[in-house]
């Protein structure tokens, strides 16, 4: 019986140490499951808000408006873009919508801003370019920037760039379109066409596990 009872003793001793041993490591592993976890829960999140956002536009939805502003920051919630307690996009927050409409310049886009236009494309500086046409901002644009690039033009209260500066001005030209095989690009149009770009930004630092897994930002396109 003592000897039963002394090598029981000693199991006990091994299964403790090793527990000791192994716990660290499980430890971290759950840890960096959980954070893993939350960052795909948010990933999918940021996906949905970037296409409803964009489905907004599409659909003539004036999101310039402050009270339709907060119909996208209600499918944000739990990203941090919102002002506490309210709805309301946070400036300063952890989390933006960009929302860009890109043209590229043909002859009706020419004939719109090009004043007394007479079908010289020389005139129309921007012709066959990619050209930002309008870019609203929902939360934090301090933080990120668009690949779109940004317009260097005056934005009117809807967010629109004037016709005339569509056609004229070379600062609104559009970054990552391009014609040219293998080139970056974000999506090839004809003459004319647009096409509205949403991107949604939201910062993830506080899941990230420190001296291991270094976590910054979801960054989600959607082109429509």
């Amino acid at each position: 019986m003592q000897a039963r009872t002394r090598k029981c003793r000693r199991r006990k001793g091994s299964t403790l140490l090793e527990f000791a041993l192994a716990a660290p490591l499980l430890l971290t592993l759950m840890i960096t499951g959980f954070s893993i976890g939350m960052a795909l829960t948010r990933m999918v999140q940021a996906g949905q808000l970037c296409r409803n956002a964009n489905v907004l536009v599409v659909r003539g939805v004036d999101l310039s408006i402050a009270q339709n502003q907060t119909l996208v920051v209600r499918m944000a919630q739990g990203l941090g873009m919102n002002l506490p307690g309210t709805f309301n996009p946070d400036p300063n927050g952890k989390g933006v919508v960009i929302l860009t409409k890109v043209v590229k310049v043909g002859a009706n886009a020419c004939a719109k801003g090009v004043p007394s236009y007479n079908g010289n494309t020389a005139t129309c500086p921007n012709y066959n370019r990619y050209v930002i046409a309008k870019r609203l901002v929902i939360g934090n644009g301090s933080r990120w920037s668009s690949r779109c690039g940004s317009p260097g033009s005056p934005l009117t209260t809807q967010g629109d760039v004037t016709d005339y500066d569509v056609a004229m001005t070379s600062s609104n030209i559009a970054q990552n379109f391009s014609d040219t095989p293998g080139a970056s690009n974000i999506v090839s149009l004809a003459q004319d066409e647009y096409t509205f770009v949403a991107e949604v930004f939201v910062d993830i630092q506080d899941l990230t596990i420190p001296y291991m897994m270094p976590l910054d930002t979801i960054a989600v396109r959607n082109i429509s």
